[in-house]
């Protein structure tokens, strides 16, 4: 393989990954209206168009990072708390998604590109209050990629010194603290949003396993809070307790001979499931992180391949037990036992391999989001578009025949299924 394939191979799976990337912002942005962690929502919405500018700065498709890079910024506003998601919004970050997919087909296919100003228009609009958007696009046209990448303007600085105050205190939880449901991690996590905190788990108290009792509470926590609060602020904290949580202030410093802490940092939109984390905290958290599914990318005509080989190893299968038949083996001799096994292995490698072919049909679904949004645009008509069942999963080969003809059902559908908002 010469360097040129070697190229072409990457670029395709650069293209896959686009498609995966684009998938992200439809289900996302599809669903963050109803969503009750927004911020989450667009942090994911903003990685997947940073990965996307990332690829194709890689390939030099100038056309493909300087939206992406538009997107990013606007997003940025967002993330930052600067601008609130509403439903205007998602619209134009829907027809930003549109127009990249376009422009991801336009490298990948050599389709064409439908006219973008008004995309540009609609993104800079957040970014430029005040600014004519068509002619910030004729002079950002006009400046070089390297440059701008590097959007330099001066920020005013407010610098507001505030007095840290350190605090040394124990938690020491009762039994009645966890039977009414609580758990101390609660108290630890809500800590870390009033500053720094260092903590260590103090297990010196448990007994061996023969002493110990299910009722009694023998973990304690030392806490080290760095924060700009006042005492009154932090014990008001201790108060929804009631007296359970067992928190006491201490007013000299832990022994640095006998506490080893481990500083746990702030967390923070972009760096919270990336710091380290303290192992008092490790097995909670853990619960909550998002579960995902290792993948590999694999040549379609492979896993064909592999198909076809496991249904002639079946077949020989069925052979195997004419023949048996014929030779007259009898019924529960160590022959027949070490072919109905391997009967049993073949089913089950069987029924994987089938599943490799398999796919949610969520993927061709989530395409239809955007033919709704076009037809309803170009009809006038107010569409509210449902999905059910998309996790589904069905053979390959029948899901790249769907699209076309759930395109043209659901144009119908709105073009004669719809009345005019007058009417309805």
């Amino acid at each position: 393989m010469n360097d040129q394939e070697g190229l072409e191979e990457i670029r395709q799976v650069f293209f896959q990954e686009c498609e995966e990337h684009l998938s992200v912002l439809e289900d996302e942005l599809g669903s963050i209206g109803t969503s009750p962690d927004k911020l989450s929502k667009i942090n994911t919405i903003f990685r997947s168009v940073h990965s996307i500018k990332g690829g194709a700065a890689a390939f030099g498709m100038e056309n493909l990072v300087r939206l992406a890079h538009l997107f990013e910024e606007v997003l940025e506003k967002f993330r930052s708390g600067l601008l609130d998601i509403d439903q205007g919004s998602v619209e134009i970050f829907l027809k930003a998604t549109d127009f990249l997919s376009d422009i991801v087909s336009f490298y990948r296919f050599g389709t064409s590109l439908s006219d973008s100003n008004e995309t540009y228009a609609d993104l800079n609009h957040y970014l430029n209050d005040g600014i004519d958007p068509d002619q910030n696009l004729i002079l950002n046209s006009m400046v070089p990629e390297e440059i701008d990448e590097f959007k330099f303007q001066p920020v005013k600085i407010d610098i507001i010194y505030q007095k840290e105050n350190t605090f040394f205190f124990e938690i020491n939880p009762k039994y009645s603290f966890y039977s009414n449901g609580d758990d101390a991690i609660n108290f630890l996590v809500f800590l870390q949003k009033k500053g720094i905190i260092e903590v260590e788990l103090d297990a010196t108290e448990v007994p061996s396993l023969t002493s110990f009792e299910a009722d009694v509470c023998y973990l304690k926590w030392k806490i080290i809070l760095r924060t700009p609060e006042a005492r009154e602020n932090i014990e008001e904290i201790f108060e929804w307790s009631g007296g359970d949580l067992g928190c006491k202030f201490i007013e000299s410093p832990f022994s640095k001979d006998n506490l080893e802490l481990q500083p746990l940092p702030i967390p923070t939109h972009e760096s919270s499931n990336d710091g380290l984390v303290d192992p008092v905290l490790a097995n909670r958290v853990s619960q909550y992180e998002n579960k995902e599914h290792s993948t590999i990318r694999i040549d379609t005509c492979r896993v064909d391949k592999l198909v076809d080989l496991v249904s002639e190893l079946v077949i020989n299968q069925g052979a195997i037990r004419t023949q048996m038949q014929s030779s007259n083996v009898l019924p529960g001799s160590s022959l027949d036992i070490a072919v109905s096994e391997l009967n049993q292995l073949t089913q089950e490698l069987q029924e994987n391999v089938m599943a490799m072919r398999a796919h949610p049909i969520k993927a061709v679904f989530q395409r239809m989001n955007r033919i709704v949004r076009e037809a309803a645009r170009l009809s006038g008509k107010h569409v509210v578009f449902h999905i059910e069942g998309e996790e589904a999963e069905i053979d390959r080969s029948i899901l790249e025949k769907l699209s076309e003809p759930l395109m043209h059902l659901i144009r119908n559908a709105i073009d004669h299924g719809l009345e005019e908002p007058n009417i309805r």
